[in-house]
């Protein structure tokens, strides 16, 4: 059974907000900074949580083909993805440049340029902390592949402290199951409500969980004893 606390663990997942603050460490460097792992300053950028409708635009502005054997092979380029990064998914940092935005949104061109005559390194630290928060890393797909094959296994009773992938699907197929509510709705819904109909449809799952196994005790096979009565056979079901 779910108790209160996990469920908020859920919301806060999906009613995630739409922007990502990364920070890093540096040491002062002239009139700017250096990333620097010891140094006593941290720098720090808030950038636009990444959708999917943000990397379509952006591979399409990085997209570039090259020719192998004669045949097309599109490919990205990984530099220009990180500068168009920047520029259509930075909202604000802490250096001391302020940004100006044109009316999509993005930095505008003159903005944008000066952004990027700082510091390389600073640079690339924002950036890479950026793609993190939206990478699949190696040990995320393991997670995602072992505890798949415990959900989605023969009698399975569920995952036990699931991954973000695994809790994701879950309450998402149960509450569209369950009311037709999606990704979006979920979002809007007072949170109190939210708790309570997770705690029903918990409810529910335990007492169906209760109910199968009641029946395979009286659906097991039963032999007779002395007297005529019965008693459920001790033997060992094979399966085919």
């Amino acid at each position: 059974m779910l108790n209160e606390e996990e469920i908020r663990q859920e919301y806060e997942l999906i009613a995630q907000d739409d922007e990502v603050l990364v920070e890093v460490k540096a040491r002062k460097h002239g009139s700017t900074y250096l990333p620097d792992k010891g140094g006593e300053f941290v720098m720090w950028a808030r950038f636009r949580r990444m959708q999917v409708e943000d990397m379509w635009m952006i591979e399409r502005f990085t997209e570039r083909t090259e020719y192998v054997d004669k045949h097309p092979v599109v490919d990205h380029d990984n530099e220009e993805t990180k500068r168009q990064l920047l520029r259509f998914q930075l909202l604000d940092w802490s250096m001391d440049i302020p940004l100006e935005f044109d009316e999509a949104g993005r930095l505008s061109e003159r903005c944008w340029r000066v952004v990027m005559k700082q510091p390389a390194p600073l640079i690339d630290a924002f950036i890479t902390k950026y793609q993190q928060t939206y990478w699949v890393t190696v040990d995320d797909e393991k997670d995602i592949q072992r505890q798949c094959s415990i959900l989605f296994g023969k009698n399975s009773r569920g995952v036990d402290n699931a991954c973000e992938a695994v809790t994701l699907y879950c309450v998402l197929s149960s509450m569209w199951d369950k009311f037709g509510i999606n990704w979006f709705d979920i979002k809007k819904l007072p949170y109190k409500q939210y708790v309570m109909l997770r705690m029903v449809v918990a409810q529910e799952i335990d007492a169906r969980k209760a109910q199968m196994n009641a029946s395979k005790r009286q659906n097991a096979t039963r032999i007779a004893g002395r007297g005529g009565r019965t008693r459920p056979s001790r033997g060992v079901t094979i399966g085919q």
